[in-house]
């Protein structure tokens, strides 16, 4: 069932990223939590579960913040989309919207699809950095301490 769950989730992913309608996006989801009920009814699945994949992104994004940091790294796509959001905060812009990075980014074409990678726990993404809440985006609090430390790397020295 897991499986499945994870097979449903990476369509919906790449929904997103093609820019499929919200009613399927929406959806494909709903699809998604429906079985992850099931799962969690069956026992197949455990909170413990779930907070050791929190745990594991969190090492997982630590890990590629330090590789991000250095000056050849720089020209990444994620590197360029955090950037943005760290000159706009240090900026003092408090409330930033996606449409907000995607321009401070110069309007690039790979910016949602990387930008998408970038606010998921995913196998194969960059790395959650971003928790999108409405219109807003922010720093995911899990991995705060590690983008500070990525900020002094890179805006600091």
């Amino acid at each position: 069932m897991l499986e499945l769950l994870k097979s449903k989730l990476e369509e919906a992913a790449f929904m997103l990223v093609d820019d499929a309608s919200r009613k399927d996006v929406h959806s494909k989801l709903v699809e998604c939590l429906v079985i992850l009920e099931q799962a969690n009814t069956e026992g197949e699945i455990t909170p413990n579960q779930i907070a050791l994949s929190d745990s594991e992104e969190i090492n997982k994004v630590a890990r590629r913040l330090k590789m991000w940091a250095k000056s050849e790294r720089q020209n990444q796509y994620n590197a360029k989309i955090l950037n943005a959001y760290l000159t706009l905060a240090r900026e003092g812009r408090q409330n930033i919207t996606e449409n907000d990075l995607y321009g401070a980014t110069g309007e690039e074409s790979w910016f949602w699809p990387n930008f998408n990678q970038m606010k998921t726990i995913a196998d194969r993404n960059h790395g959650k950095v971003f928790d999108v809440d409405g219109q807003f985006v922010n720093i995911w609090p899990s991995v705060m301490p590690s983008v500070k430390a990525y900020e002094e790397k890179v805006f600091l020295e």
